[in-house]
């Protein structure tokens, strides 16, 4: 029933669905009922600086924003290649790197964060891009619900891989230009690989497994800032963070100068546009304490 009323009301137009978007955020926003605690727990943690007004006010701009991905989302399930291309553009000095790697037939791996919206950028990029758009994604529970979703994210020619194949996906050679994306800025169970670095003068946890996975691979390693210029509108630009030779592993193979860099570009990408990062997940909750 649920996938039903999903591409259901994901056949309505954009403007009709932001009309949602809008009574969406008034009862979640102002009737509290959605982490928002949380939201400004992690702002204060972020910007200790900043006024509890000023929170406030990137709070309510987060809140507006979250409510349109949503909606986005939503859309995802019944959107054409023609719109999500025109809603979801590269930066000029972007497109020439994804076509130069898709003429030599290189892979890449691209580094992501919860910047909105990541889901319309790995799209519009299988739309448009020759490379292969490979998302690796954590199974759903819910069989019916992670089936949808996979075949969202998979409409243009996207190759989403599931977490657990992910990594021996990654390091086998393979001929066809391809781009894994990761969205590493969760925080990892205790029972995962982890390395500890500065994220916001915190000391926080990340994913071991890029640190790993790209000198295996021998692959280069790219940030994707995300920025929304407009409203249903965004634009991906690709920061190079590291490529081969890798010349600073440790024993086990590991870069994780990697993780160090990956976190710096974060917080840079948050501190220029708070409102667009999810604050809705706990990035602190095993910070080490000062």
């Amino acid at each position: 029933m649920l996938p039903f009323f999903i591409k259901f009301l994901a056949r309505f137009p954009l403007w009709f669905l932001y009309l949602i978007s809008d009574f969406l955020f008034v009862v979640v926003y102002y009737g509290k009922l959605y982490r928002k605690k949380v939201v400004l727990d992690n702002l204060y943690t972020a910007f200790p600086e900043k006024t509890q007004q000023e929170r406030e006010q990137i709070a309510r701009a987060f809140y507006r924003n979250f409510c349109d991905f949503i909606i986005e989302v939503l859309k995802s399930f019944h959107i054409s290649k023609e719109e999500i291309i025109r809603r979801t553009r590269p930066t000029p000095d972007s497109l020439e790197i994804a076509k130069k790697v898709a003429k030599n037939n290189q892979s890449l791996i691209v580094l992501a964060t919860h910047h909105l919206s990541w889901e319309w950028v790995s799209m519009s990029c299988s739309a448009e891009l020759e490379t292969i758009v490979s998302p690796i994604y954590k199974k759903l529970a819910n069989k019916e619900i992670d089936k949808l979703i996979y075949e969202m994210r998979s409409q243009f020619g996207a190759v989403p891989l599931e977490m657990r194949v992910s990594n021996r996906e990654i390091v086998k050679p393979t001929k066809v230009s391809t781009g894994y994306v990761l969205v590493g800025d969760q925080t990892p169970a205790r029972h995962n690989a982890q390395y500890w670095t500065t994220f916001f003068g915190k000391e926080v946890p990340f994913f071991v497994g890029v640190a790993r996975l790209a000198p295996q691979a021998n692959l280069p390693v790219y940030f994707l800032r995300i920025t929304k210029p407009k409203r249903g509108h965004y634009l991906y630009h690709l920061e190079l963070l590291r490529k081969p030779p890798y010349d600073n592993v440790d024993e086990k193979g590991t870069d994780f100068s990697i993780l160090d860099e990956y976190s710096k570009r974060i917080e840079k990408a948050v501190r220029e546009s708070p409102e667009n990062w999810l604050w809705t997940h706990k990035r602190w909750k095993r910070a080490k304490k000062d």
